[in-house]
């Protein structure tokens, strides 16, 4: 936090941040998304790379998800949580099908998992592009 009060002084226009909530509690994780959120309130256009999906698309506009260094998918955050693929793999949200016990997986919860939290995402915020 002190390194982004730091920032603010030199009252910037665009604030790029990379992984602001790293080896933070819970607590203190909410924290820092919600002084984020003041912040792009404020005017500042924010640049936000986060592998917590759920944070970074709660306070971002626009996202764009990196997997493997490439752009798989980009759109409105809000359009991104609702996608079917975005909750799956990058929110760890089992889709319909795959609590069928019909379905191949059945409701095997620890096959999907690990795959989920296996990706990397890396997400833009506020009015800016990631590229």
């Amino acid at each position: 936090m002190p390194a982004i009060g730091r920032a603010l002084m030199l009252r910037p226009r665009l604030l790029i941040l990379d992984e602001p909530s790293l080896g933070l509690s819970p607590i203190l994780v909410k924290e820092i998304f919600g002084i984020i959120r003041q912040i792009n309130k404020d005017g500042v256009t924010i640049l936000l790379v986060e592998q917590n999906a759920k944070m970074a698309l709660s306070v971002s506009d626009d996202a764009l998800i990196l997997e493997n260094g490439r752009f798989v998918m980009k759109g409105a955050s809000r359009d991104l949580m609702e996608d079917k693929d975005v909750k799956e793999f990058y929110l760890g949200i089992r889709s319909e099908e795959f609590c069928s016990p019909d379905h191949p997986l059945g409701n095997n919860v620890e096959f999907l998992r690990p795959y989920a939290l296996s990706r990397r995402p890396g997400f833009s915020s506020a009015r800016a592009c990631f590229c």
